[in-house]
């Protein structure tokens, strides 16, 4: 599991991220990056968002545990001073865990997040 410290947590946090982030589409889902707005904390923070559109709350939850997974292993490479969200899309229900893996890690690339 993340950390508390590389966790989004409020609500407003989300909304500022979804709302004024720069936005990157995969097929599995959707990135949402913003720059913090409290500079003081060392590392990035993520917020995955399942919606019920996914599917039931088994379905959901095993996917949340496997995009956090893949951030958990990847923390340490990943360029401190950025809010990012992650929305799941439906698509994503029939994916392996590599095939998720693997086109995250494409996202974070294209989106510079990697060092």
């Amino acid at each position: 599991m993340l950390k508390q410290l590389q966790r989004v947590r409020l609500e407003s946090d989300y909304k500022y991220i979804l709302n004024r982030g720069k936005k990157s589409y995969s097929q599995f889902f959707l990135l949402s990056k913003a720059y913090q707005r409290d500079t003081s904390l060392m590392s990035s923070r993520f917020g995955f968002i399942t919606s019920k559109k996914v599917g039931k709350a088994h379905i959901r939850n095993k996917l949340r545990r496997q995009f956090r997974e893949i951030i958990r292993n990847e923390i340490e490479n990943i360029k401190p001073g950025f809010d990012i969200v992650i929305v799941v899309s439906p698509k994503a229900v029939g994916a392996t865990f590599s095939e998720i893996q693997k086109e995250l890690l494409k996202q974070l690339r294209l989106n510079d997040l990697l060092e």
